[in-house]
């Protein structure tokens, strides 16, 4: 037997060798090949000295994520480094459908196991771990939105470091659809979601202030300043694509770090981090790899990126090796077609060749990435024509890229004054220059008659000054389709200024004077016409204005009378400069109005203002703080505001708080349930000469009370024990003897929920804890099980029932409720989950004599969570002669048929549980056999 045992051993080790010790790296990538069908590259970099060798997969099975798998056979494999291979393997699958339910089908593939001694995952024992990596797949439909394949991944998995020297590595992510690319840092998995044990981020080995990581999110670059300890370690990084800001899936690449002890420092690197350049410039400069290590070592010299991969004007970089200085020229002649929303990535690379003296590889890469922005020219020669009413805009055709692909057209934007504002040469579109887009929805596409672009703005008023600027409109086509992705705005146009004839009146004041529920008042002043563009030869008087008003901001619903008409003037020099009336009997505490007034010559009307509102405040009112928020309707330009406060509140005296530039204001450090009162003043100006500059309009009055409406952050650090975890008993133990030792009832048992007050400013106010439960964890069912008010006690004991522990848990933080206006509570902690620990076990005999001792069969300890069973006894013949549903049993040792006593003998059962659990390890069926004594002694 112990020949045996032995083997068994030295059989088992065979079988661990053969099954270890190998994964270092890797990914799957994925092209799509039809609607439903896609081509998928699984690549994996393999140790491949010692024992490894017996580990070498020619096959690996995939996972297509809708539950079927294929055997993928090897295609070739590429020594890379000493002892590292790379191999790959491609497959093609047909998925039955679109994404079920938006959600991505998830590729993976599991191969025992990862290399041995991995620093960071599972304490160094990483030879018994899993090698795991997964990848999302969408698919769209193909004639709407075209294939989405996934980024392909430039930079191999595996790179080198030094003890005490700085380690760099991105993936560098190009993504042939022209969709966006982003990373994120994650852990390494061992199996479908599930991460590796003992996983640590790699500066936890050797930890210490030197011993830091940094992760651009936009780049992938992975920084380690700087490794403590050689060795070898594994990081995940999830790289992810994105179209038209929506997600489409995620690489989970698996990458291997070797860091070595050596004397050696990484080579510099001299390449620009940032390039804007128009469609059409061409890119040009040399790329420097610089090495200080003596003795030289020679430097070799990478560039990777999606320029160098395009298939219509392709930049050119050589690699190359040689010793310090070792250069290379990058050219990238760019054109329209390389327009696109997000910036062109090109990762240079310099890496030296140290090697130990063991023959280790100890070189060390140095990274820089540089980012590149090819944007739209700007349009040219932007022109203007005035005549009343409208404004005639033309600009030279042909526009530079306007037969690329991508071209869309062009937007047309203004704004009511002109500023002058000179734009950066790399600057897109107007960001927070106020235009407004005045074609939104129909881009300019066609040239006019005059041969040039032309487009017409109607909606001008007299008098007004405005500045028109014209951006083109790209995106990036989608293959097979009419549609596109990534929509992108060109350089700007030079600003055009244009002022219209001020042949009207022009809106100047609409300025609240007082408050009031019914006795408001609005003070509401206009200019009139200028004599050399009102043409007075043919607009003759009499003149004569009417005013109108309407309630709201947009004069949605202005009156069929004026509320006011002004007397006939009888010559232009009798209209006054300005006109105003005092608009009293108004309701300006719960209403803005609007305003306009028509002007009169001889009896005709010569036109109308474009309307004027007043400004309309509300005072939103939260924890020690009052949001103020503003809006107004008004045909000129508002640059300040000034933002006055009631000081004492109603004292009708103000101080000025503050002066700003958006509608918008929040005054903090407030008491709370004391109310404060404010008024905002706007500045303006039409910029037109002679108009009376500044125009000054006051809002209403609006007063508001902080209120604590704020919830506290919910608890940290939340965690369940279990009744079964909280109170030991034998039910585990590994010794212990048939109906022996002592077995806790389920009665007897209850949880233990337990966490930690939020450290963030956001729980200062916390006057106590909730805590809630939902038995099985139906997330419709969670009630309040406890209010904890001392905030010291951070558990609680909870029992939901005496025949159940199985549930979901969550706690909540609430705020005081009588202090500050509270009892906001806060959202749920994370939940944490408790399960019943199913007990149940039965004797070998029993002695049914009628001497009050072991008289009935049944559990021999306390059962727990046990619902029921299908007990079954068997004779020997295997006739059944006692069955039953009963937990407890209670058999009497009678033939259930009969009624008669059976006879001394070996009887067989079987016992089927219902058991009361939801993730639990189940219990397995029972069976064994009974000793039936009679004449027990």
């Amino acid at each position: 037997m112990k020949q045996l045992f032995l083997s068994s051993l030295f059989l088992l080790a065979n079988l661990s060798m053969l099954w270890a010790t190998h994964n270092r790296a890797g990914e799957i990538t994925y092209r799509q090949t039809g609607p439903l069908s896609i081509e998928a590259t699984i690549v994996t970099y393999t140790k491949i000295s010692g024992q490894s060798v017996h580990a070498d997969r020619t096959e690996l099975d995939l996972s297509w994520g809708d539950g079927t798998s294929s055997t993928v056979s090897r295609d070739y494999f590429v020594m890379l480094h000493q002892d590292i291979r790379m191999n790959v393997y491609t497959a093609t699958h047909s998925y039955p459908g679109p994404n079920p339910g938006g959600q991505p089908y998830v590729m993976g593939m599991q191969d025992p196991n990862r290399n041995a001694d991995i620093l960071n995952v599972n304490n160094g024992n990483s030879v018994n771990v899993a090698f795991y990596v997964q990848t999302e797949v969408f698919l769209f439909p193909t004639s709407i939105y075209g294939n989405n394949n996934s980024p392909i991944l430039l930079e191999p998995p595996i790179d080198f470091g030094v003890v005490g020297q700085v380690f760099q590595h991105t993936p560098n992510g190009y993504d042939p659809d022209g969709d966006s690319v982003a990373y994120e840092l994650v852990t390494c998995l061992s199996d479908l979601n599930n991460p590796v044990p003992g996983f640590l981020p790699v500066n936890a080995i050797g930890p210490g202030a030197n011993n830091t990581y940094t992760f651009d999110q936009q780049t992938g670059l992975f920084t380690w300043n700087t490794p403590q300890v050689a060795g070898e370690y594994n990081i995940a990084i999830l790289v992810k694509s994105y179209r038209n800001g929506a997600y489409l899936g995620g690489i989970i690449r698996d990458i291997q770090i070797e860091i070595r002890n050596a004397q050696n420092t990484p080579p510099e690197l001299q390449v620009p981090e940032e390039i804007c350049v128009e469609a059409g410039e061409l890119i040009d400069f040399d790329a420097i790899a610089l090495d200080s290590d003596i003795p030289v070592q020679p430097i070799t010299l990478t560039a990777t990126g999606g320029p160098l991969e395009l298939t219509n004007g392709a930049a050119t970089f050589s690699n190359t090796t040689g010793f310090t200085p070792v250069s290379s020229r990058f050219r990238w002649q760019t054109n329209c077609d390389h327009i696109q929303q997000q910036a062109w990535q090109v990762v240079f690379k310099a890496r030296d060749s140290l090697m130990t003296n063991n023959g280790l590889d100890a070189s060390l890469a140095t990274f820089k990435v540089l980012r590149i922005k090819v944007v739209a020219p700007a349009v040219q020669n932007l022109q203007s024509t005035v005549s009343p009413g409208q404004v005639d805009l033309s600009w030279d055709a042909p526009y530079l890229c306007e037969s690329s692909a991508g071209f869309l057209g062009f937007s047309v934007w203004r704004k009511s004054s002109c500023d002058n504002t000179e734009l950066d040469s790399c600057t897109v579109g107007l960001p927070g220059l106020g235009y407004t887009q005045i074609n939104f929805g129909a881009l300019v596409t066609t040239v006019g008659a005059s041969g040039n672009y032309e487009f017409v703005d109607p909606n001008v008023q007299s008098g007004g000054i405005y500045s028109y600027r014209v951006l083109p409109e790209f995106a990036t086509p989608v293959p097979g389709t009419n549609n596109f992705l990534g929509p992108v705005s060109g350089r700007s146009s030079a600003e055009l200024c244009v002022q219209m004839a001020q042949d009207l009146p022009l809106m100047t004041n609409a300025d609240v004077e007082s408050t009031d529920l019914a006795n408001g008042d609005i003070l509401v002043r206009w200019a009139k016409p200028r004599a050399t563009e009102l043409d007075t030869n043919f607009t003759v008087p009499p003149y004569r204005y009417e005013l109108f008003r309407s309630e709201g901001q947009n004069g949605a619903n202005f009156l069929s009378t004026p509320i006011f008409s002004s007397t006939n003037f009888n010559s232009y020099s009798a209209l006054a400069d300005t006109l105003s009336f005092l608009d009293t009997g108004l309701n300006t505490e719960e209403n803005a109005y609007s305003y306009r007034v028509a002007f009169y010559a001889n009896g005709d009307t010569v036109g109308a203002t474009s309307l004027a509102s007043s400004i309309y405040l509300t005072v939103n009112a939260t924890d020690q703080t009052n949001e103020l928020v503003w809006t107004e309707n008004v045909p000129w330009t508002n640059t300040q505001y000034v933002v006055f406060l009631e000081t004492p509140t109603g004292s009708n005296s103000y101080t000025v708080l503050d002066t700003v530039s958006s509608p918008t204001y929040v005054h903090e450090e407030l008491e709370n349930g004391e109310t404060y009162c404010y008024y905002v003043e706007s500045i303006g100006s039409y910029g037109i000469p002679d108009v009376f500059s500044p125009l000054l309009n006051k809002s209403q009055r609006a007063c508001g009370s902080p209120l604590d409406t704020l919830a506290p952050c919910p608890p940290i650090a939340v965690a369940a024990l279990s009744g079964c975890e909280a109170f030991d008993d034998d039910s585990d133990k590994e010794n212990r003897g048939l109906c022996e030792g002592f077995i806790r009832e389920q009665t007897d048992m209850a949880n233990t929920i337990s966490w930690q007050r939020p450290t963030d400013s956001c729980g200062l106010d916390i006057a106590a804890y909730r805590l809630y439960f939902a038995p099985y964890c139906d997330s419709t069912a969670y009630e309040l099980v406890a209010e904890i008010t001392d905030l010291s006690d951070t558990f609680f004991i909870h029992q939901p029932a005496n025949y159940n522990l199985a549930g979901c848990y969550y706690v909540t933080t609430v705020d005081s409720v009588e202090a500050n206006g509270g009892g906001n509570e806060s959202v749920p902690s994370t939940v944490v989950q408790s399960d019943n620990c199913p007990f149940y076990e039965l004797p070998n005999v029993f002695t049914p004599n009628n001497d009050n001792a072991n008289d009935f069969f049944g559990p021999c300890l306390p059962s727990r969570y046990i619902e029921a069973v299908d007990f079954r006894v068997f004779n020997r013949w295997g006739q059944e002669v006692f069955r039953t549903e009963d937990p407890a049993i209670n058999w009497d040792g009678k033939d259930q048929q009969t009624g008669q006593d059976l006879a001394e003998d070996v009887y067989y059962y079987t016992c089927k549980l219902q058991i009361n659990c939801m993730d639990c390890d189940k219990v397995a069926p029972l069976k064994g056999v009974i000793h039936l004594i009679r004449n027990a002694r």
